[in-house]
């Protein structure tokens, strides 16, 4: 017999002569000393892996598009009939940079142009705000970079406003994948923007990225 049984033993016959009180004492060193059964818990759920990962555009990704470009100070919302008919174009490369758990995270659309050599030019790449910012856009310049090796395309061309921070900022992601250093070609017309020029990156003698 341990000392829990003789308190509830002591609390039941003081309860025939005893007040209340007394009773309530007893039980009350009943339940202080009654051994407690530990629970043990088990954190059973598998760690999640997220990871960015690239896809082709689709026509439900319109909408996380149109709302992206609407939100970018110098880009043209591109009107759905517009993507739809890009997505038509031969040679054209319409991707979309997808967080296994966040969703959309950036888009990139490239069409095949008349230029120096094999060229394709990027009308518009774009990332929402966040931590992710950085890793989507270099995903979507990656597997663009490989899409161009595999059809031995050389140049990649695309618009922008001289030293600008988003021309800066081109600059760097450049240096990343190559390392590449846009070339000025010439300043667009007039009537298109008088403030930016068209650039010229060259892939010629890029490896692709090892797997």
């Amino acid at each position: 017999m341990n000392l829990v049984d003789v308190l509830v033993i002591t609390a039941r016959i003081l309860s025939i002569n005893a007040t209340g009180p007394i009773v309530a004492y007893s039980l009350n060193l009943a339940r202080v000393h009654r051994p407690r059964k530990r629970r043990i818990l088990q954190n059973t759920s598998m760690p999640q892996v997220s990871h960015i990962h690239v896809r082709p555009l689709e026509i439900g990704d319109f909408e996380f598009v149109r709302n992206l470009a609407s939100k970018q100070p110098t880009f043209t919302v591109p009107p759905v009939y517009v993507l739809w008919l890009i997505l038509r174009i031969k040679g054209a490369v319409c991707i979309i940079a997808e967080h296994s758990q966040d969703g959309p995270l950036a888009y990139l659309l490239a069409v095949p142009v008349e230029g120096p050599g094999n060229s394709i030019f990027i009308w518009q790449l774009a990332a929402t705000e966040g931590r992710q910012r950085t890793k989507a856009t270099i995903s979507l310049l990656t597997a663009l970079r490989e899409t161009m090796i595999c059809r031995n395309i050389d140049n990649v061309l695309f618009s922008s406003i001289p030293n600008s921070a988003v021309h800066r900022l081109i600059r760097r992601y450049a240096r990343d994948l190559g390392p590449l250093v846009p070339r000025v070609l010439s300043t667009l017309p007039r009537s298109v923007d008088s403030k930016e020029s068209e650039f010229l990156l060259n892939l010629a003698g890029i490896e692709p990225h090892a797997e």
